[in-house]
């Protein structure tokens, strides 16, 4: 009985040190009755807010806010009316390799009153929903979705759960781009 009991203090002190030792993130709310469809739940593509190793990812949402889009190298948040939805992901890459940093940006605005949302095709320009690749390659530019949807709920006053899944032209290639993550106010 001893030996038992000396071993589950054991565990019981591993497991405490491991939670302890392991990053402090905050605990995300859960959106109990989103129903969304834009993204596959399955899509192991989707930026989440379990961001990659070696990224630095937010999901920021900014209140009393509008985008103005005519500088890329700028943050094209501004001061106005809406409610612009934010995502950033960001990694200096392979420090091996020359070049390869990068930075993803996703943003669009709704209007200020809005609990939830479902946006598609014909509509992504109407929200203004536009991805930038920020790195050393082509078309650093602000590119409209060209096809796709976005799917918001509201949780509470500081949280929204959102689904993006569209796609972006470039000269050469289509890029597609889905999020399903929870985005705070900020």
């Amino acid at each position: 009985m001893k030996t038992q009991i000396s071993f589950l203090a054991i565990l019981l002190s591993l497991t405490l040190f491991l939670a302890c030792s392991e990053k402090n993130d905050p605990i995300l709310p859960l959106c109990e009755t989103c129903e969304f469809t834009c993204v596959d739940p399955f899509d192991e593509t989707a930026l989440t807010n379990d961001c990659l190793d070696n990224h630095d990812c937010t999901f920021t949402i900014h209140e009393n806010s509008g985008l103005d889009y005519a500088n890329p190298t700028s943050d094209p948040v501004i001061e106005g009316k809406k409610t612009v939805f934010k995502m950033f992901d960001d990694t200096q890459g392979d420090p091996t390799i020359a070049d390869d940093e990068f930075t993803k940006v996703v943003t669009f605005e709704v209007d200020s009153d809005l609990e939830s949302f479902s946006i598609e095709n014909g509509q992504l320009n109407d929200v203004q929903l536009r991805f930038i690749n920020l790195c050393f390659c082509s078309e650093v530019v602000f590119k409209n979705a060209t096809s796709g949807c976005i799917e918001g709920q509201k949780i509470d006053e500081n949280f929204w759960q959102i689904q993006v899944n569209a796609d972006f032209e470039f000269s050469s290639f289509t890029r597609t781009v889905a999020i399903d993550a929870i985005y705070e106010v900020q």
